[in-house]
């Protein structure tokens, strides 16, 4: 072997090693998961203003249950839901307090804590919108399907109590947009809430 193939030898380790080195990196960097990268975005958003129409389908009825109104997020942990037909009613949960006001009746006041059931389905909802994947995963198993363009997420309850009153919640969205919730009741009975984002 002459002087210079072993000079070049010698100098070119460092850059080898240097390339080994980086080669897990850029194997980290490229493997980030989707759903992390997808509630990512969704958390990168500190308020939400939104159309909603929602359809509840039930066994009993013939003809879906439809209201429409208006959804308002705000970080880190407000969320109202405004009904505005066919009948008015407001929805506001603040940390762990739900308030519902229903017509001209007075507002009653709800400590979530109280009610496991309802903080569960609240947090669902916030959790969705918040981009707060560790609150969901408290009570889900999700599954992701799609890109951080267009993505949908399957969610089975794990938590038993929910399990009795939830088979699946589907949510679909594009980008930072969540289009989408339905939620399918262990009865067969679903809620299809679509959301249109207000620029």
């Amino acid at each position: 072997m002459s002087a210079g193939a072993l000079h070049f030898r010698r100098r070119s380790l460092p850059v080898f090693a240097l390339l080994l080195a980086c080669a897990p990196c850029v194997s980290r960097a490229s493997s980030v998961p989707p759903l992390a990268g997808i509630m990512a975005d969704l958390a990168a958003m500190p308020d939400r203003r939104a159309d909603f129409t929602e359809e509840k389908r039930l066994s009993s009825l013939t003809t879906p249950l439809v209201s429409r109104g208006q959804l308002l997020y705000r970080r880190p942990s407000y969320l109202e839901k405004i009904t505005l037909s066919p009948k008015p009613e407001r929805l506001i949960v603040s940390g762990e307090t739900l308030i519902i006001q229903s017509g001209s009746a007075p507002a009653r006041q709800i400590d979530l804590s109280e009610h496991p059931i309802v903080q569960a389905m609240v947090d669902t909802i916030r959790g969705t919108i918040a981009g707060d994947l560790a609150t969901l995963e408290r009570y889900y198993t999700i599954t992701q399907q799609g890109d951080r363009s267009a993505w949908q997420l399957t969610m089975i309850p794990t938590d038993p109590r929910m399990a009795k009153r939830i088979k699946v919640i589907e949510v679909a969205g594009r980008g930072i947009d969540v289009q989408r919730i339905r939620t399918t009741q262990a009865n067969g009975d679903e809620d299809l809430l679509t959301i249109r984002t207000i620029e």
